[in-house]
């Protein structure tokens, strides 16, 4: 669930005692209108409203062969694929928070602990580094504009 599904939960805590019905959403109350955007749609059944998007999402994704490499700001998924298995990966500087990207080992030759992976500034959980230690290993990396973490 994003930060931004969580604040629309966590906001949805003003309920009628004695109907049980929510009666104020983020700061709303009233008859408050759900509104469907560009490619979303509000599915009313019964007491649940159900919402879905279509459309495509475009993920930028690349592969690095080299012994070393930097995760940009805008790389959704990173293939390493060094022959060798190893590669120094620094993580992005300036990436909008809450943005994840991935890193894959694409040749499964992570075994060795080669892929190593370093945040620009803070920690990754609380560590120095992330290892990818596992052949054909992937890890999805965000961060909350100070420290990574991975999910």
């Amino acid at each position: 669930m994003s930060a931004a599904t969580n604040s629309f939960v966590n906001r949805a805590t003003a309920i009628d005692a004695a109907s049980g019905s929510v009666t104020s959403i983020n700061g709303l109350t009233g008859a408050v209108i759900l509104a469907a955007g560009t490619n979303i749609s509000l599915t009313p059944v019964g007491n649940t409203i159900t919402i879905s998007a279509s459309g495509t999402i475009t993920q930028n994704g690349r592969s690095v062969t080299a012994t070393t490499a930097t995760v940009t700001t805008t790389d959704g998924i990173v293939n390493l694929a060094n022959a060798g298995g190893i590669c120094a990966v620094t993580g992005p500087t300036g990436r909008a928070a809450w943005t994840p990207f991935t890193l894959k080992d694409a040749n499964g030759l992570a075994g060795g602990g080669g892929y190593v992976y370093t945040p620009a500034s803070g920690t990754v959980d609380g560590q120095p580094n992330y290892v990818l230690a596992n052949g054909w290993d992937s890890v999805d990396i965000y961060n909350d504009g100070t420290n990574e973490f991975t999910k």
